[in-house]
């Protein structure tokens, strides 16, 4: 299983939300590129960025500070918030990043989605399911969709779809733990599917369920500022490789 370092841009810093709330901000580094190198130090390979200025603003807002990352270090960086066209998910790959995650655009316009699956590759095509209540969320979880998160899901597989980030809202941010349950019901509904599991993760513990359930990775973020997992996570054994 796969463990994704987390890194939440805003006014170029590196703070996390809870519940994706903008209110309830906490500032860890005021530095990204040095806690990315920080991260690689210790044995991370890739990383999970997220662009918060830019899920407001409907655009790619701390762009310097993304290639900066994709340019100083080897992590594999996959790029969410802010990505709401085909131009803006290029502009993404342009600065570096390996994976975009898509979330609001696959919920509002599934055709563009699909375009990219087509244009840059499965692989290269991260779908964002945020869920409050069993619904898709988007928006920067601003708004709760009517639409239930199978059918969002379900939706983009003949077109390829085979990476899924899954985040329990609820759990977001909190240290409690992560939503096992929606993450092994979505191993059971879609078995093809790559999925890594976001939000909730605050001990080796949760990291050692998740992988009992054979997720594809983990991404974890305010358990490893506030020390609740140490930074060597990244090289102990048990935790590495794919799954």
């Amino acid at each position: 299983m796969i463990l994704y370092p987390a890194i939440d841009l805003m006014d170029g810093a590196c703070i996390r939300l809870s519940q994706g709330n903008y209110a309830l901000k906490n500032l860890y580094h005021s530095n990204p590129l040095k806690m990315a190198k920080e991260f690689e130090a210790n044995g991370a390979t890739h990383l999970h960025l997220v662009d918060l200025d830019g899920a407001r603003a409907g655009d790619l807002v701390n762009t310097e500070v993304i290639q900066s990352i994709c340019q100083n270090t080897s992590l594999s960086v996959d790029l969410g918030g802010g990505i709401k066209s085909l131009d803006i998910a290029l502009k993404a790959f342009e600065l570096g990043v390996e994976r975009v995650n898509i979330g609001s655009l696959a919920l509002n316009s599934p055709s563009t989605f699909v375009e990219m699956l087509k244009r840059f590759g499965p692989e290269s095509c991260i779908l964002s399911v945020d869920v409050k209540q069993n619904l898709v969320a988007s928006n920067a979880w601003s708004h709760t969709s009517q639409l239930h998160w199978k059918d969002f899901i379900g939706q983009f597989l003949e077109h390829g779809l085979g990476l899924v980030t899954s985040t329990d809202i609820e759990k977001d941010g909190m240290l409690n733990g992560p939503g096992f349950s929606l993450y092994k019901e979505l191993k059971d509904s879609f078995p093809q599917l790559k999925v890594i599991a976001s939000g909730g993760v605050s001990s080796l513990s949760d990291i050692r369920d998740l992988r009992e359930l054979k997720l594809h990775g983990a991404i974890i973020g305010k358990a490893l500022y506030e020390k609740k997992i140490p930074l060597n996570v990244f090289t102990q054994q048990e935790f590495g490789g794919d799954a």
